[in-house]
């Protein structure tokens, strides 16, 4: 809680920043001088910064984070199955979901794009830190910079992955009619999957392997969208989406900033800061990867596919997941009581 204001202001300073750049003389710059041709297709890098950065999270909690905030874990004195919860769940989920987030992956990653490519320097996370201290951040420094990193990227991968395993294991043994089984062979089973994909991909390099992955991806992420909206409750889901992005605007920064300070309510920290801290610390890492795709690309591009352009798409899918998962909750079909059960419902 001693810094909890601190990374709010920060996740909003860093967004902020990166809005400045895309609007300034500065974003015609070309990451890898004016003579760089570009290794990879917008299409392309939009596909692997959406599938790398929040990909299982928000397939995750496009249909859960919104329950939470309309059930009696909603908070802010808000009545719990309210239509005030509702709309509080719907821009809350738009708010953890869209610019903030993709924000404090975009600025790190245009930053080391144009700290390795542009400025030379060598390929390490602590090479952030040049612009700023310069000659100072020597061997030392620097190798410490990056272990704190490795760390903090080590700490949220286990999260990602349980969080991912706890899905498909849900996901598996709803339409198995519950033969298969969260235990220690199902689990280790799917941790193999995921490490021998990652490694295959790994392997093939970024052009080939994780270019391919992620435009599968994409084109299953539109094609489900697509389903969903098309014979779900279209209606309501476009007047939903529409409206909760009308209310995260109108309250953006008030929420951006906010602390429950004064009522000593704990959720800022538990949804909020949580999300913002989690972000930062794929953040380092993640943006290493993400600028070396940008070569050749324009400053003002990199923002556009590694900021706007997921965000916007983010936010239609959790329109349309989150809008299906509220109209069939208010229609009687019990979606809270399942989220309240566990993943496995």
């Amino acid at each position: 809680s001693l810094f909890g204001w601190l990374y709010s202001v920060a996740t909003l300073a860093v967004l902020l920043v990166c809005f400045a750049v895309l609007l300034s003389p500065f974003g015609k710059v070309k990451i890898g001088g004016k003579q760089a041709k570009p290794r990879l297709r917008g299409k392309d890098i939009f596909a692997i910064v959406l599938c790398s950065i929040v990909g299982i999270g928000m397939v995750t909690w496009g249909t859960a984070e919104v329950m939470a905030h309309y059930t009696p874990l909603s908070a802010l004195h808000i009545k719990p199955y309210s239509d005030d919860a509702a709309n509080f769940a719907m821009e809350t989920v738009l708010l953890h979901w869209t610019f903030p987030a993709y924000g404090l992956y975009a600025l790190p990653s245009l930053l080391f794009a144009f700290v390795f490519y542009n400025m030379k320097r060598p390929f390490s996370v602590s090479e952030f830190l040049y612009p700023i201290f310069g000659s100072r951040m020597n061997r030392k420094a620097g190798g410490t910079v990056d272990v704190i990193c490795v760390f903090t990227l080590l700490c949220g991968m286990v999260g990602t992955i349980g969080t991912t395993i706890l899905t498909l294991l849900g996901g598996m043994s709803y339409l198995s009619d519950g033969q298969i089984q969260k235990n220690v062979f199902s689990i280790a089973a799917l941790v193999a999957v995921i490490v021998i994909t990652f490694v295959i991909s790994s392997v093939t390099g970024v052009m080939k392997g994780i270019k391919l992955l992620s435009n599968m991806n994409l084109y299953f992420f539109v094609l489900l969208a697509l389903f969903a909206l098309t014979f779900g409750p279209t209606a309501f889901i476009l007047n939903y989406g529409v409206e909760g992005a009308g209310n995260m605007v109108q309250h953006f920064f008030g929420s951006m900033l906010r602390t429950n300070a004064a009522s000593g309510d704990d959720w800022s920290y538990w949804w909020s800061i949580f999300y913002w801290a989690a972000y930062m610390t794929w953040a380092p890492i993640s943006a290493m990867f993400i600028g070396k795709v940008c070569y050749g690309q324009s400053v003002r591009r990199v923002i556009l596919l590694t900021l706007v352009g997921p965000s916007l798409f983010t936010a239609a899918w959790m329109a349309v997941f989150s809008g299906t998962s509220m109209y069939f909750e208010r229609a009687g079909y019990g979606v809270a009581d399942a989220y309240a059960k566990g993943y496995q419902h």
